[in-house]
Formats: structure tokens, sequence, C-alpha cells
């Protein structure tokens, strides 16, 4: 990994962990599951730590996000020590819904169980078997299988078509699934991702995404609209402000060396110009 990318990876989780801060998510700010062990909850602190804590960020070329890496890691000592302690860890889980013992057992199946299963099946309610639909997407969406996420994205929304977070990550699945035919795999993302800011018109994922869409179709004026309210939304919101910089580069870079047919275009226009200027003195 090159320089510039470490840099930029940088940038992106801590971005990614000042809204998990802003959020109060202690799990997302950690990057663990409900469930996990003691041990493995100090493995994912004291990796973090040497990736943003403040006093990092000079190696990493990244000085400049001080402020905010400092906010976030005061935010995850203290999802640490909350999480390491029992009665406090109960507390906060509590808040969050602690999953049936059913729905426990359904995370551990296979993939092909699930996609086939309902809530019936499942022994769980609709909510819980969306939200275990949704975590099978955002696993699979991290690894790069657009097209199985796309599934269990679109199950979850089935279960739960209220919750607007379920369809704004379907509408970014499809977005993304290689496998759907171009024009189908445009309109359904563009349906759900309109249907997600409308329903949150401050999401700034929603935002985010629908630049994305956007910039496939090669509608920049609408996509640079949605990046601009993305970073509106979340002030710190790295993908969107470097969508942002490259959308400036091109731009610039097309000002300063204009389509070589309209120059020649122009040259040509003003030789007749010349030409026919001395034809009308003769």
């Amino acid at each position: 990994m090159s320089e510039e990318q470490k840099k930029e990876e940088i940038r992106a989780l801590l971005g990614e962990k000042v809204q998990a801060a802003e959020d109060g998510n202690l799990l997302s700010l950690l990057s663990i599951e409900a469930d996990a062990t003691n041990a493995q909850i100090q493995k994912a602190f004291f990796d973090l730590a040497k990736l943003i804590h403040p006093d990092k960020l000079i190696k990493f070329g990244v000085n400049d996000m001080k402020r905010e890496a400092t906010t976030v890691f005061k935010a995850l000592s203290e999802a640490y020590n909350t999480m390491l302690d029992t009665s406090r860890r109960d507390a906060y889980l509590a808040t969050l819904g602690a999953p049936s013992s059913a729905a426990a057992e359904a995370v551990q199946r296979s993939d092909e169980d699930l996609l086939s299963s309902n809530a019936a099946d499942l022994n769980v309610n609709k909510s819980e078997a969306a939200k275990i639909f949704s975590h099978k997407g955002a696993l699979l969406l991290k690894k790069g299988d657009y097209a199985k996420a796309e599934e269990f994205y679109r199950k979850a929304h089935t279960a739960e078509p209220e919750n607007s977070r379920y369809e704004l990550n379907l509408g970014w699945a499809i977005l993304q699934n290689p496998n759907t035919e171009k024009t189908t795999r445009l309109n359904g993302a563009k349906e759900h991702l309109e249907a997600s800011i409308k329903n949150e018109p401050e999401n700034a994922d929603a935002h985010y995404y629908m630049a994305r869409y956007y910039k496939e179709v090669g509608r920049m004026a609408e996509c640079r609209k949605h990046l601009e309210s993305a970073v509106q939304f979340r002030r710190n919101y790295i993908e969107a402000k470097r969508e942002l910089r490259l959308i400036d580069m091109r731009s610039n870079k097309n000002k300063n060396n204009p389509n070589p047919a309209q120059a020649q275009k122009s040259d040509d226009d003003g030789g007749n110009w010349f030409t026919n200027l001395f034809k009308r003195k003769s």
C-alpha cells in the first residue's frame, strides 16, 4: 500500500469513527460485535490506537485531523472502559435491544440457509429477522460479494420496509452489484436511494450514495450537489470530500487543456474571419 493510500485509509477510518462517536455507537467505535470477549475488545482497542491515536497522525501524514482524532480517542477510551465493565456493558447493550437466543443461533446459519428462511423459520420476530439479514448483508458488502449482499439487504427491507436504513443499504448494494444488467441495476438503485433521501433528507450516507449513482451515469452537476449535501450533514465525510476534490481537479484540468477539436475550430473560425475581412476590402 502506497503512502497516499495509507493516508486516505486513515482519513476514512477517522471519518467513520467520528460518526460512530457522534451516534454514541460503542460497538462501531471499537469495531466489535455485541458478544465480543474481553480479549477481543482489548485487541480491537489497541489495534485502533496504533492507527488513530492523536500522536500517531504525524507518522501517517494526516496531522491536520488531530482535533478529530482527539475527540475520537476520548470516545474510544470511554467505549473501551464501558465494554470491559460487565454492569455498564449490560446496561448499554440493553439500550440496543439484546438479541434473543433464537436470533443468536440464526446468525450462525449458513448464508444459503438464511436466504431461504423468513422470520417464522428463524423463530424470531420480523424486526430481529431484519437485523440478522442486514448484519449478513453488511459483512458481505465489506467482502465485496455485492450480489449476495443485495439479496440479504433485500430480505431485511422486505422484513421491515419502514426502516429507511435497510432501504438505503439495499440501494447501495444494488448500485455496486456487477451481476445485474446495467439499466436494471441503475434504475433499481436510484429508486431506493431516492426513497431513502425522501425519508431522511439529512442522511449524509444517502446523499453520498446518490452522488455515486449520478457519477456513474455522468450527471456531474447532480453528483456535486449531493456530495456537498453529504459534507453539509457530516462535516468530516472523507469519501465525499475526496470525490469533490476529484471533480475540482478534473474541472481545472479541462479549463487548462481545452478540447483539441474545439481549439482547432476556434483557430479555423479565426482564420476564416481574417480571410473574410480582406475579401470584403478587396
